[in-house]
């Protein structure tokens, strides 16, 4: 039998949070828990080796999982879904938007709506949680959602999978895809941070707020070389309380279409320590997260001016940070090593965007980055990681 194929079935649900506590009790006793691979389902990098748990026959069996023999052959295709809350943004409705972008050649669907099942459905045609309110309410999630789905043309085939015994047309298996598993979170890795930060920086312009965009679960969605919907994932929880902004979802549509369109023009070394600073909750690592991309964004610009021009663009007394290059001109631009003055010249020649006020705030925001790495402070002045955010969104946008 090819477990592709539809077949009716016993019902039975996929195991609450506690009824898998308890079952992960039982596992310990029953002495069959050792260490293998887990799919990494909070961060952007793919990491070769982490803990999972894994269970006896007995207790697979007590989940409503079971074996069906060595002919049993199941062959489907995977994408990986990527959760993320939009603390600060409240939806007016139901509707779900949607855009299709490629990012690395890696390509991606996403959605954003008021409700995470909701943007799944109309992604993939199936949901992230069996029971969403109670998923949101012992989260502490509000919502909005942005779902994105990481596409993978792969066929994927196990032999005789552990299956749970579902409704018809829907299969779940119980970690069966490592493979998959493997594969997307490579391409998630690879394209993740600039769609994180291409969604992050049009949703907070369009907000006129800094915002932060956390991965609150991940899911391994399939189907079949018969079109039947396969279920293999994992979920990760996060949230934090702020202030909502109230907006219709179709408001947001050009929003969406900007943030697919520049998502390829950002560059992945900046790109990643910005995407860890919006999954990360502590005030000091968010800070130096945000400043590590201004200053890799800041070096990498640099390195590819035309100083010659910028030379030029200086004496005719133009952009707007005419007065502190001024400062500088007496060195060669191209030897510039100080960070600051690097910053500056970027400004001049490549961020029109970049205001005088942004470079003033740039010099503190270093100043205190300076001040902690010497030794002087143990953690940066109130609200500077929000004003990092901001800085290097600007930055990290500008001219695309």
């Amino acid at each position: 039998m090819n477990l592709g194929q539809a077949r009716a079935g016993e019902h039975t649900c996929v195991p609450t949070a506690s009824e898998s506590i308890r079952l992960v009790v039982r596992a310990a006793i029953d002495a069959t828990i050792y260490v293998a691979r887990i799919l990494p389902s909070c961060k952007t990098g793919y990491e070769e080796d982490m803990p999972m748990i894994k269970f006896s026959s007995h207790v697979m069996k007590e989940m409503g999982f079971a074996k069906e023999g060595p002919d049993n052959v199941l062959r489907a295709k995977f994408e990986l879904l990527v959760a993320l809350e939009v603390p600060g943004l409240q939806l007016e409705d139901d509707h779900v938007i949607q855009q299709a972008g490629e990012v690395a050649e890696v390509k991606y669907r996403v959605a954003i709506g008021s409700k995470a099942n909701a943007a799944a459905r109309a992604l993939v045609g199936s949901g992230l949680r069996a029971d969403e309110a109670e998923w949101m309410k012992n989260a502490g999630l509000r919502g909005p959602f942005i779902v994105i789905a990481i596409v993978s043309d792969t066929m994927f085939e196990v032999v005789d999978p552990y299956i749970s015994r579902r409704v018809v047309d829907h299969i779940v298996t119980c970690r069966a895809f490592l493979a998959a598993e493997t594969e997307l979170e490579k391409l998630r890795s690879r394209a993740f941070p600039q769609i994180q930060l291409a969604l992050c920086t049009e949703l907070g312009r369009a907000l006129g707020n800094p915002l932060g965009l956390k991965t609150v679960a991940t899911a391994l969605v399939g189907r079949t070389e018969h079109g039947i919907p396969v279920t293999d994932f994992q979920v990760a929880v996060s949230a934090h309380g702020t202030v909502s902004t109230r907006r219709r979802t179709a408001s947001l549509q050009s929003w969406l279409d900007q943030a697919v369109s520049i998502a390829p023009y950002f560059r992945q070394k900046s790109g990643r320590p910005f995407a860890a600073a919006l999954d990360e909750r502590d005030h000091f690592k968010r800070f130096f997260f945000f400043f590590l991309s201004l200053e890799i964004e800041t070096n990498e610009v640099f390195t590819r001016l035309s100083h010659g021009d910028g030379v030029d663009k200086l004496l005719t007394g133009t952009g707007p940070a005419h007065g502190h290059a001024a400062a500088i001109f007496r060195r060669q631009a191209s030897e510039l090593k100080n960070l600051a003055e690097r910053f500056v010249w970027c400004a001049l020649n490549k961020w029109p965007e970049v205001t005088e006020a942004d470079i003033e705030l740039f010099h503190r925001l270093k100043k205190a980055r300076d001040d902690i790495a010497h030794g002087n402070t143990q953690e940066p002045p109130a609200g500077y990681a929000a004003e990092t955010q901001r800085l290097a969104q600007k930055v990290l946008s500008a001219g695309r």
